[in-house]
């Protein structure tokens, strides 16, 4: 080693050797690290050694120098030496070694003539990769294996953060029996079933092909937030919820928050209390100041009422940028941007076209919640406190259950429950109001499901006024209020054009979208009355009459 010792002794004492410490550092792997090919921007202090990619700072540096030292071998007969050399390292300012490291090389996994190719070990399309102490699990859809780390050298090197402290046994090669995070959430997607403090039938309630859909769609999702490759065609926010909760109404304690945190064990994962998350304002640009370059996965918890997921739509869908209070922002490359989870107690998101794009709710079950109210939590059912009490071969059972959704994900993709029940809570909430009551929403539902169809309306269409009258025969209090007939007439536009299936007003489609577009009028000049035609795709037209003729004559 040229550079060391990186100091010299004369007689007014030790002088460290500016120059000769930063090649030490070189030599011993220390560098910095930067996501762009802009030099001026922010770079991370890195340390580079035994296939392993560190994170540091001038205190860690300060101490790795020390450390060297101290434990230096050919210095054992140089003690007094030594000494001298440890007491100007200890009177050493970490703002000092914070300026040696801009002389550092900088490394990069993008490619510039003025930076070091550092190529990182990520996932691909058909691969995902676990570190462990013992080595790397590789899962595929045809195979899950344990692999030395040296193994995957050429493939890049590992952040040090992502190695799980456990060592891995494959399924098939322990003796377990119980999993405890798979009937976790058994229990949790179960609807209608009482939970007792002991003598739980974990298959009570597991019957119907509802809780099966649940299942798969919980352990598909599981396994795409794990799997970390982001399709930058086709990425998603995946989003656990109650099905009991309603607008207005927050539901808590169904399992949602634990099964999110086992995220945490597989991923480096950033949290951030939905809370604190800010929707606008100057504020907005620090949400994700706490995600670091090795961040795979950030958990937004507990996420309020008026959370604004577009905003997370863009981090998913373009460029993910973080800026720390008092930095320069920068930037995750597209093939490495962590993958966004949500949980939430409330009715969130919305049913237009980005949000069937990019969401992807869970609904989880009541089991949970109605425990809360006998007072009986997961670990009087398991005997433990899920994670803390985990012995080796229950960590192996936890990590053996994610491998497995990792599999189904790369063979199924992402199995989506039957989201009718969710999307009529959004659909009240978007056209009511978070406090609405639903009945507007549900009534219009229930009308064009079954009278519009039965009345013919759907080939003759009907007048606004009359609709209204029908509504208002049923809910009179709804409709002298809030749903007066201009509020009924614009909530009904507002629900139909939500609906992908529903139209409005077709035969005005080559007038434009807008309700002002469709907006059909019957009646001679002066006397004229609004009208409204709602189809569906899979209405039978087959038998329409001269009748529709007539009216889209006097349309204007």
């Amino acid at each position: 080693m040229t550079n060391y010792p990186f100091w010299t002794i004369n007689k007014t004492g030790v002088k460290i050797g500016k120059t000769k410490l930063c090649k030490f550092l070189i030599e011993q792997g220390f560098g910095n690290y930067t996501k762009s090919t802009d030099r001026t921007a922010n770079t991370f202090t890195i340390r580079t050694v035994d296939g392993y990619v560190q994170f540091h700072s001038p205190k860690t540096i300060k101490k790795f120098i020390i450390d060297y030292v101290n434990d230096d071998p050919t210095m054992d007969d140089q003690e007094d030496e030594r000494e001298k050399v440890l007491d100007e390292l200890i009177g050493l300012h970490p703002k000092s070694i914070e300026n040696y490291l801009t002389s550092l090389v900088t490394y990069s996994s993008k490619d510039h003539e003025e930076l070091v190719s550092l190529d990182i070990l990520l996932d691909d399309k058909e691969t995902c990769y676990i570190p462990f102490k013992n080595g790397v699990v590789r899962v595929t859809k045809n195979s899950i294996d344990l692999l030395p780390k040296d193994a995957l050298e050429e493939e890049g090197k590992i952040w040090e953060t992502s190695v799980r402290d456990h060592s891995i046994v494959l399924d098939g090669e322990d003796d377990v029996s119980t999993n405890y995070l798979k009937d976790f959430i058994t229990y949790a997607m179960k609807k209608g079933v009482e939970p007792k403090r002991r003598g739980n039938d974990i298959s009570k309630g597991t019957e119907s092909e509802e809780f099966k859909r649940s299942i798969d769609a919980f352990e598909t999702a599981f396994g795409y937030m794990l799997h970390s490759y982001i399709d930058p065609a086709n990425s998603k926010v995946v989003m656990f919820i109650d099905s009991n909760a309603s607008s207005g109404k927050a539901q808590g304690g169904n399992g949602k928050s634990l099964a999110m945190k086992a995220i945490s064990y597989f991923k480096k994962t950033i949290e951030i209390e939905g809370k604190n998350f800010q929707n606008s304002g100057q504020a907005v640009r620090f949400n994700f100041s706490k995600v670091t370059p090795d961040t795979k996965f950030v958990c937004i918890s507990d996420a309020e009422d008026d959370f604004n997921l577009k905003k997370i739509f863009n981090l998913v869908t373009d460029t993910f940028q973080v800026e720390g209070k008092g930095t320069n922002s920068w930037d995750f490359d597209d093939d490495d941007k962590p993958k966004i989870g949500i949980t939430t107690n409330h009715i969130v998101g919305g049913t237009d076209s980005s949000y069937r794009r990019r969401m992807v709710p869970v609904e989880f079950g009541d089991f949970w919640s109605r425990g809360v109210s006998f007072d009986i939590t997961p670990s009087d059912i398991f005997g433990l406190t899920f994670f803390k009490d985990f012995s080796e071969r229950d960590w192996n059972t936890f990590y053996t259950y994610g491998f497995h959704c990792i599999q189904r994900y790369l063979k199924e993709g992402l199995i989506l429950q039957d989201s009718t029940d969710l999307n009529l809570k959004l659909r009240i909430k978007d056209i009511e109001g978070k406090d609405g009551d639903g009945v507007l929403v549900k009534w219009i539902k229930d009308w064009i499901d079954t009278e519009r169809v039965q009345g013919y309306y759907h080939k003759n269409g009907i007048s606004v006024n009359d609709l209204w009258k029908l509504f208002a025969k049923d809910f009179p209090s709804h409709a002298s209020n809030e749903w007066t007939k201009d509020n009924f007439g614009n909530a009904l536009y507002r629900y139909v054009t939500d609906v992908p299936e529903l139209d409005y007003n077709p035969h005005l489609a080559s007038k434009g979208k807008s309700k002002t577009d469709r907006r059909w009028r019957v009646g001679g000049r002066g006397n004229q009355e609004e009208w409204v035609k709602i189809t569906h795709i899979d209405d039978d037209c087959s038998d329409d009459d001269d009748s529709m003729y007539y009216f889209s004559r006097l349309a204007s």
